[in-house]
């Protein structure tokens, strides 16, 4: 497993977390899950979940650097196509975070952060032109701009996570 190496290394520039692998018996288990549920001609529901349990059997504890469980639901609207425009659609997403409470007494350089809610919105089309189609998404992760540090994030000893991102994506299929 990797194992954060505490204190953290000192050099003349500072101090830098460490980390070693090290082998041991773990035993993990865990499941993911991705539901969708179309209820209606223009409106699906996805749900997608995640949970993992690890545990070092060796030490009779739980193993560090493994991922809090998460839940990320979202409902779409299918537009359908319209003159010109196929394949339209618009979602709106919510992910949950849990708070990583599994993990050793003084086994990292700082507590796991805390949990946290994202709000996230696509909207996708495609486009036909002569023999040529173009897959276009608009989309924003975290909607809200909200301030949360990951557990799995190195960076999260330093700073906060990437706040609003806008994403626009041109996709172009060869054939």
């Amino acid at each position: 497993s990797l194992s954060p190496e505490l204190p953290p290394t000192l050099t003349i520039q500072g101090a830098f977390p460490t980390y070693y692998y090290r082998q041991t018996d773990a035993l993990l288990k865990g499941i993911d899950a991705d539901l969708r549920y179309r209820f209606t001609d223009f409106w699906q529901l996805t749900v997608n979940g995640s949970m993992l349990r690890a545990r070092n059997v060796s030490a009779n504890q739980w193993l560090v650097m493994m991922p809090a469980d998460r839940l990320e639901t979202g409902l779409s609207w299918l537009i359908g196509d319209r003159s010109g425009f196929q394949a339209n659609s618009v979602s709106l997403n919510a992910q949950y975070v849990a708070h990583q409470s599994r993990v050793p007494a003084n086994s990292d350089f700082v507590p796991p952060p805390p949990a946290y809610l994202l709000f996230h919105a696509e909207a996708a089309t495609t486009l036909q032109l002569k023999s040529q189609s173009f897959e276009v998404s608009l989309s924003v992760r975290n909607l809200m701009n909200t301030r949360y540090r990951d557990y799995m994030d190195r960076f999260r000893f330093y700073s906060d996570a990437m706040g609003r991102n806008i994403v626009l994506r041109i996709r172009i299929p060869f054939s």
